[in-house]
């Protein structure tokens, strides 16, 4: 999604991530509660709406944000959110409940067609003998009626061959086409296959069998890859990243870091070192006996977390949010989990650091069966510095910052409030306003005294480098003169500069003056209401980032 879309003019307070905070390893925690933005969704929802075993729980077009979710009927329900305005609109599809409240999996998940103006969804599955599947009218994104209706989507309706269906994932290419990927047949036995959908007719049509959970591994003959994010790149080269599982009856039989990437939109597959592992088209799928794909060795019994999260540098290498025991045992009681960071280096090299020790086992309760969901979210800003937010065990939803000189330091603070208690895990955010506006748009599951309460928070996060591209969508839209932005980008230049060496008097220094220029050409009408409101915001967020 290269488009800039319509920039965010409400006000979005700063998270305090930045390298104005002293240095500090993650377990010398230094807790900050930072303001922010909130839009309510439902003050009565199910209570395990942000679990993330899958990807897109929330996505933008354009002005819009789009959720799904289920309320506390165990409805299925589509939230469209009006981002300047915070306005929301909600369908509720009254025909589609969930089949069983307390089965974790029965997420929903979306997907954007930009071509046909398109919203997919997909929901209520898990081992399902069919996909639960609906789309929204052509044009729904593109043109967005006034107000949204449940005559607007379709029936439930299966566009699969396979059965016994998880985990359906929406994702996009670099040209908006959208792929869906599921699996079939269960937790230690299964395979994942990959659709690609055609906006001339609204179809799907069968890439093939990515995964196979067929090969050998040690005395075991079956197993089934569990995916974090699948991303194509700006090259449109599609990484994946994964870990196996031996076992259906504990993650503790997860095993390894394995790594493959596609440069013709998943056809044929390259292991880590470029070598042909996998022709789909012949019938050939990634499996656990390919030479080349295991990248970090994570033995069983680490406790490693499958459908971690994965987001990618400027140069198109992977970065992951996982976690795992630091010890390796087979008894409960004896873990203990830390969150880790692992990444690819152009080389090709795999490195890893811990990022936070949680202090907590992988679970608790009678015989040690309440297992928790460490599972969080990553991002990464256009200077490649990290943000991870972090879910713990006590209700908190933690985040951590790195920058980019060899991201091996990170700032730990608090992300909900003191009197929160946000449930599950995952909070996956919003990668699109994330992309082209700096929003950190996250949804989470609240506890009350009325229930669960499901909500979406904003961070805004500024950036020289954001900014310029600020100022270069506002020459395109002509509401900036040519002259001025030039001005302009000269000086986010040495804002950058400032910021690259860590001179952070200079950078507030320099960008006050971006903001005098500012108010300068808007008195002289060369700088649209609308432009500079939108670059004086985030000067101001990124002063307030930096001074101390």
């Amino acid at each position: 999604m290269k488009k800039i879309w319509k920039v965010l003019f409400s006000v979005l307070l700063v998270v305090v991530l930045t390298e104005l905070l002293s240095t500090v390893k993650a377990d010398e925690e230094e807790v900050i509660f930072p303001d922010e933005n909130d839009v309510s969704i439902d003050t009565n929802s199910h209570d395990w709406n942000t679990l993330s075993y899958d990807q897109e729980r929330i996505v933008s077009f354009e002005e819009f944000q789009y959720t799904g979710y289920w309320d506390e009927d165990n409805y299925l329900n589509i939230t469209r959110r009006n981002i300047n305005t915070d306005e929301i609109q909600t369908v509720k599809f009254a025909d589609e409940k969930l089949s069983d409240p307390d089965n974790t999996h029965l997420n929903v998940v979306l997907g954007i067609s930009p071509s046909d103006g398109r919203l997919h969804l997909s929901y209520n599955m898990h081992g399902s003998d069919t996909i639960n599947y609906r789309y929204s009218d052509a044009d729904f994104l593109t043109n967005p009626p006034e107000e949204i209706d449940f005559n607007q989507f379709s029936e439930n309706t299966n566009i699969l061959d396979e059965n016994s269906i998880t985990y359906p994932r929406f994702f996009n290419d670099q040209s908006d086409n959208l792929y869906l990927m599921i699996r079939q047949g269960g937790s230690g036995s299964g395979d994942q296959y990959l659709y690609k959908h055609s906006a001339n007719d609204n179809s799907w049509d069968s890439v093939g069998k990515i995964f196979s959970g067929e090969g050998e591994w040690k005395d075991s003959t079956s197993r089934n890859a569990y995916l974090q994010n699948l991303i194509f790149d700006d090259d449109d080269r599609l990484h994946v990243t994964w870990v196996y599982r031996e076992d259906a009856y504990s993650h503790s039989t997860n095993h390894g870091l394995y790594y493959a990437y596609s440069d013709d939109y998943g056809e044929t597959w390259k292991n880590n070192n470029g070598e042909m592992i996998a022709d789909v088209k012949n019938d050939e799928s990634i499996q656990v006996d390919d030479e080349g794909i295991e990248v970090i060795n994570i033995p069983q019994n680490s406790w490693v977390l499958n459908q971690g999260s994965m987001t990618l540098d400027s140069n198109g290498q992977p970065h992951l949010l996982m976690s795992q025991s630091d010890k390796i045992t087979d008894s409960v009681p004896d873990t203990n989990v830390v969150y880790m960071h692992y990444w690819r280096d152009q080389s090709g090299q795999w490195k890893k650091d811990r990022i936070m020790d949680t202090e907590n086992t992988v679970g608790t309760g009678p015989n040690w069966t309440e297992i928790f969901n460490y599972r969080g979210d990553i991002a990464m800003d256009l200077n490649d510095n990290i943000i991870v937010t972090l879910p713990m065990p006590d209700n908190t939803l933690n985040v951590a910052y790195s920058n980019s000189s060899g991201w091996e330091d990170w700032n730990v603070s608090t992300l909900s409030n003191p009197d929160e208690k946000v449930t599950f895990s995952g909070q996956r955010y919003d990668r699109n306003r994330w992309e082209n506006e700096g929003v950190l748009s996250i949804p989470m599951t609240l506890e009350t005294e009325k229930g669960t309460s499901y909500k979406v928070r904003d961070f805004q996060y500024a950036s020289p480098a954001h900014m310029k591209k600020l100022v270069q969508f506002f020459i395109k839209d002509e509401e900036i003169d040519n002259d001025v932005a030039r001005t302009l980008e000269t000086h986010l230049k040495a804002v950058k500069h400032f910021e690259d060496i860590g001179k952070e008097d200079k950078l507030i220094k320099h960008t006050k003056s971006f903001k005098s220029l500012l108010k300068h050409n808007r008195t002289n009408n060369l700088i649209s209401d609308k432009a500079y409101e939108a670059l004086k915001g985030e000067a101001n967020q990124l002063i307030k980032q930096y001074e101390k």
